[in-house]
């Protein structure tokens, strides 16, 4: 195995079991390179732009990671899956929402739900069970921009009883 393949074993180890096609690039390797690792089973694709490690389980943490994988650079889980995430009651990941900062590529996501924002702040994003995920914050802006205020106004309280909120 060369530092190639290492550098992005490991990097799977962290995405549990899954790189992007561009952090393969990235990394080093070329796309005959790479089209070789998949023709022979190392790899497999999984979507337009995941990568499956051979070998590495298909666990829910791997399921919510395609998905922000599949959605691009600075994707991140958002909304009620952010909420299923956070663990807050009533909430699951059977649909999965992400969003992206506008721009960053235009390509669809085949894995989650879509929200493009202008603005994707690094103080509103953090990583929860190696998933980047928006902050609680953000996420109850979301949820209060997208459903009904009585339901958002209980994952708000569910939110401060787990201790996910602060201040004022």
């Amino acid at each position: 195995m060369d530092e190639i393949d290492i550098f992005l074993h490991q990097l799977s180890e962290l995405q549990h079991g899954g790189i992007t096609r561009q952090a393969a690039r990235d990394a080093g390797l070329s796309c005959h390179a790479l089209r070789h690792r998949i023709r022979v089973g190392e790899w497999e694709m999984d979507g337009p732009r995941a990568l499956h490690r051979r070998g590495a389980p298909r666990t829910k943490h791997y399921r919510v990671m395609r998905a922000v994988l599949d959605a691009g650079p600075g994707a991140v889980l958002s909304h009620t899956a952010a909420a299923a995430w956070w663990g807050l009651p009533g909430y699951d990941l059977r649909e999965l929402h992400v969003t992206r900062p506008r721009g960053v590529t235009s390509s669809p996501t085949v894995f989650a739900r879509l929200h493009e924002v202008k603005r994707l702040r690094a103080e509103d994003v953090t990583v929860l069970d190696g998933i980047p995920i928006v902050r609680p914050e953000r996420m109850i802006l979301e949820l209060c921009g997208s459903m009904h205020p009585e339901r958002a106004a209980r994952a708000l309280d569910a939110a401060w009883s787990k201790g996910l909120l602060s201040g004022p």
